[in-house]
């Protein structure tokens, strides 16, 4: 059983799979076991915000932008 698995648009996700995240520069989703996805979606959210909102400056108008464009992505990928 393998851990990740890229499921690419339209394919159905594998019995006792769950979504992780999706992949913005592809049409495809990263899934892992059940227990597990929700963990990994949770760690990468934690790693996406050290790596870089904790750096950003918001004074900066980039960063603002950047900043704006990942919440706005977020909540209108889960209100769906």
């Amino acid at each position: 059983m393998k851990f990740w698995i890229e499921v690419e648009e339209a394919q159905p996700v594998p019995k006792m799979y769950g979504l992780a995240w999706t992949l913005p520069w592809k049409s495809g989703s990263i899934c892992c076991p059940v227990p597990f996805n929700i963990i990994a979606a949770y760690s990468r959210h934690i790693w996406l915000w050290l790596s870089f909102f904790a750096t950003a400056k918001l004074s900066n108008p980039i960063d603002r932008a950047e900043i704006s464009g990942y919440i706005r992505a977020t909540t209108e990928r889960h209100s769906k």
